[in-house]
Parts: C-alpha cells; structure tokens; sequence
C-alpha cells in the first residue's frame, strides 16, 4: 500500500469537554485492485481506497 494522503488537524466533528471542537491527524492509503489480487507492484489505474484514522471504522 502507499501513502496517499495526509489530513492535517483534520476535523472529527466532535468536541471535547469544553466545547472545542476536536481536530485528528488522519492519513489515507491506497492499493490497486489489481495489486491486492496479485501481489503486483505496478503503479496506475483505479485505486481501491481506504481510510486510517481513529473516526473511521475498519
């Protein structure tokens, strides 16, 4: 998989004790279907995408 996106202070839409709202670091990676299916390596295509973050279910 490679690093597709880096969302910084990305807002998660809750807040804290406060009031304030809380902003997480979230990072996205992406992988070709065809490089999930095959173990291949080339680079290209449409990407099956997936979100890592702690507001993001796996």
């Amino acid at each position: 998989m490679r690093r597709e996106g880096v969302f910084i202070e990305f807002v998660s839409f809750t807040n804290d004790d406060a009031g304030n709202p809380i902003y997480e670091n979230t990072v996205q990676y992406a992988i070709l279907r065809r490089e999930w299916m095959s173990g291949d390596t080339a680079i290209g295509g449409d990407t099956a995408q997936a979100a890592v973050g702690d507001n993001i279910a796996p």
